[in-house]
């Protein structure tokens, strides 16, 4: 294909690749275009960050300032267990490693801010 494919020519391909699959055209394109807008934000390294709740925005934000796991958890009188999990969220919808990798991120993407000591 010489130029931008459009969304016929993706239904037209999936019709040809997989012609068993029982998906109406309308969803067949929607659901390419869906993909096609995750392939694009991955190459561009960006991630949706609407998918970060405001809970999850919440415990990045005590992260940022610096609190424990049990800290945070004892601040929104959730389970420390709770609290792990909402971090390992992060992680893992950040696509980080670490708390300070998240702490950055967030900061940079304006999703918490740094208080001043």
């Amino acid at each position: 294909m010489g130029g931008a494919a459009t969304g016929e020519d993706a239904i037209s391909l999936v019709e040809e690749l997989v012609p068993e699959v029982l998906l109406c055209s309308i969803i067949a394109g929607k659901v390419l275009e869906h993909l096609a807008d995750e392939l694009h934000r991955e190459a561009a390294g960006e991630l949706p960050l609407q998918e970060i709740t405001p809970r999850k925005i919440e415990v990045l934000q005590l992260a940022a300032e610096g609190l424990s796991n049990k800290e945070i958890a004892a601040r929104l009188s959730i389970a420390e267990k709770t609290a792990k999990n909402h971090v390992a969220n992060i992680f893992s919808k950040l696509q980080v490693n670490d708390r300070t990798q998240a702490v950055i991120y967030a900061v940079q993407h304006g999703l918490v801010h740094l208080k001043k000591p």
